[in-house]
């Protein structure tokens, strides 16, 4: 009888080990992300553009870069879900002119952070002489015409 118990000790002795062993070397399996197939498409085209075009392209770790882009797209099934990345992606650029236009919606970002400059004053003052500043715009279609017509208005 003594002889079964140590075996059956050195048995459940092993099995522990063979168990803990195995438990030791599982690790949990990293799951890469799985944006839909338009978010995919999308992401790769606005890559390679940006890649080629953007003016700041030499300076810029692109391997990184796209893995950030990716982590912040994630499981997305629609571009309006990946906002926030496509915001990413342009901050990235740090190029303070690139944007975006997807689905009818500008998405911009300053990624240098530009300050106003100081208030323009007239350069003179003639009672006859009308002046008016024009501040920056960016927009298009009937955003256009409306900033034009506000000129217009105050001329």
């Amino acid at each position: 009888m003594a002889t079964t118990t140590s075996s059956r000790r050195f048995i459940r002795a092993g099995l522990l080990s063979v168990l803990v062993a195995l438990l030791a070397t599982c690790s949990e399996k990293k799951v890469e992300p799985q944006p839909s197939g338009t978010v995919q498409a999308f992401y790769n085209q606005l890559f390679k553009i940006v890649e080629e075009n953007s003016i700041n392209r030499r300076k810029i770790d692109w391997p990184a870069y796209k893995a950030k882009v990716w982590k912040r797209v994630a499981n997305a099934n629609t571009l309006f879900e990946t906002e926030a990345a496509m915001i990413l992606s342009m901050s990235l650029l740090k190029d303070n002119h690139s944007s975006i236009i997807a689905d009818n919606k500008r998405v911009l970002y300053g990624g240098i952070g530009c300050q106003a400059g100081p208030a323009i004053t007239p350069p003179f003052t003639l009672n006859n002489v009308g002046y008016i500043e024009v501040k920056g715009f960016s927009g298009s279609g009937q955003e256009a015409t409306n900033f034009a017509q506000a000129i217009q208005n105050n001329i």
